[in-house]
């Protein structure tokens, strides 16, 4: 967690907020059936989102697809609690700020917002952080993570430029 350094790239892989919206899907149909015990739950097309709930994965095939190309980032950790924390323990281990974009976060189609995206967990995706070189390098036609960010010097804080082009 303690090796980012400013100009480097913020990665995440896979969709973020998803398993929040499997949480609430849960919970919705629970009251449902304590409400009346002869009701089946409704959760189709929900599939996607309660699996990533009640069956996290774990994404080992970054570290190895990382591990085979040679690639070491300077920070990682699990988005288990959302984006915003997460994150916030990379910046707080290296001393660091960062500011992401709205506009790059992957968020789950299937979420509401932004807010679930940053503030929610389980998703279990990871945030790593690269060299910028290694990040153009590897940035090229790959789909297995997205660029949401940079780090900065501690001073610029942590904020979101939003889809406006405003800093949050």
């Amino acid at each position: 967690r303690s090796g980012a350094k400013p100009n480097d790239v913020i990665c995440v892989t896979g969709d973020l907020g998803g398993a929040l919206m499997g949480l609430q899907s849960l919970e919705r149909e629970k009251q449902v059936y304590l409400a009346n015990p002869t009701m089946q739950p409704e959760l189709d097309g929900k599939s996607y989102v309660v699996l990533r709930q009640l069956k996290p994965v774990a994404r080992f095939d970054i570290l190895h697809e990382l591990a085979d190309m040679g690639v070491v980032p300077t920070s990682m950790i699990d988005c288990s609690d959302g984006l915003s924390r997460d994150l916030g323990h990379i910046l707080d281990a290296s001393g660091v700020g960062a500011v992401l974009y709205e506009e790059l976060i992957p968020v789950s189609k299937d979420a509401t917002g932004l807010a679930d995206a940053l503030s929610s967990g389980e998703d279990f995706e990871l945030i790593f952080i690269l060299d910028p070189m290694q990040a153009c390098a590897l940035l090229v036609g790959s789909s297995l993570f997205q660029p949401v960010g940079e780090i900065t010097a501690k001073a610029g804080g942590f904020s979101i430029i939003d889809k406006r082009g405003r800093r949050r």
